[in-house]
């Protein structure tokens, strides 16, 4: 087991050092592999309804993150490496300055709503509260779509 578990990290370096050759990544051998694909702010009704001012708006910033892993990789089997990425220690939530939360017992990112994610932010901080996986086409690169409470920093390694 412990052999395979080795080979499949290799299997996974392997990867990430080519995507990042082939997008010209420097250093290839070092870089995460991630960088950012697109980002947008939208005004959506998210914060529910009042009786007296009609329906709530916020602002939600959306960023699309392009992974360094093959998209021919099905995504049950690599979803799990994407959120060890993004949330280690110096991971790439924490290089935005995006707060999140965990499942207990499990490797998945907390997903939920946007008043879920506001609820105990009395500092006003960033929070992760929903995501998506997209497969893109032209690239052949599983991309994150990761979905914030405020604007994420763009990083210039990340463009």
């Amino acid at each position: 087991a412990e052999r395979q578990m080795d080979l499949n990290k290799n299997l996974l370096r392997i990867t990430r050092e080519r995507a990042n050759a082939k997008r010209g990544m420097q250093p290839k051998k070092k870089h995460p592999g991630y960088r950012f694909s697109g980002k947008i702010m939208q005004t959506k009704t998210v914060s529910g309804h009042d009786k007296r001012n009609g329906t709530l708006y916020s602002e939600v910033w959306t960023a699309t993150l392009e992974t360094p892993y093959d998209a021919t990789i099905p995504i049950h089997q690599i979803r799990d490496r994407i959120f060890v990425d993004l949330k280690c220690k110096d991971g790439i939530l924490d290089k935005l300055h995006i707060r999140y939360w965990l499942f207990e017992g499990r490797p998945e990112l907390w997903k939920g709503s946007y008043e879920d994610a506001m609820k105990d932010n009395e500092n006003k901080e960033n929070y992760l509260f929903d995501y998506k996986f997209l497969a893109n086409p032209k690239t052949n690169l599983w991309e994150i779509q990761i979905m914030t409470t405020k604007p994420i920093q763009a990083l210039k390694e990340m463009m």
